[in-house]
């Protein structure tokens, strides 16, 4: 392969990659405008309920609770990663070092350092 079309091919991938950044930030932010939005909802409602004195089902609270928390929180723990952690540019590619990871993760080098 002669290296005439590499700054091309190089290019391409930077362009395709940004590309795939910002429309997956782009769903994001759709995402977490739903999120917003139906929580605002929602207390707004139990707001005026409470203000007009009329009684609110006990389901409305639990769905305030669960909302409460922090959107993508469940999937971050999920994976092992606590919301707060920042992921910058070389562990994103290289990886995490010393990270405890996933219980198969664990499980796994554990059957390979025993040989299994």
């Amino acid at each position: 392969m002669t290296t005439r079309f590499l700054p091309e091919i190089i290019y391409t991938i930077a362009l395709t990659s940004l590309s795939t950044h910002m429309l997956w930030l782009r769903k994001e932010s759709q995402e977490q405008r739903a999120y917003f939005t139906t929580r605002l909802k929602l207390l707004e409602d139990t707001a005026q309920r409470l203000r007009a004195g009329q009684p609110v089902p006990e389901d409305d609270f639990d769905l305030i609770r669960k909302m409460a928390r922090e959107p993508g929180s469940d999937r971050g723990a999920a994976r092992g990663i606590e919301p707060t952690d920042h992921l910058g540019w070389k562990e994103a590619l290289l990886g995490r070092k010393g990270g405890a990871g996933s219980r198969s993760e664990q499980l796994d080098m554990q059957d390979w350092e025993e040989g299994r």
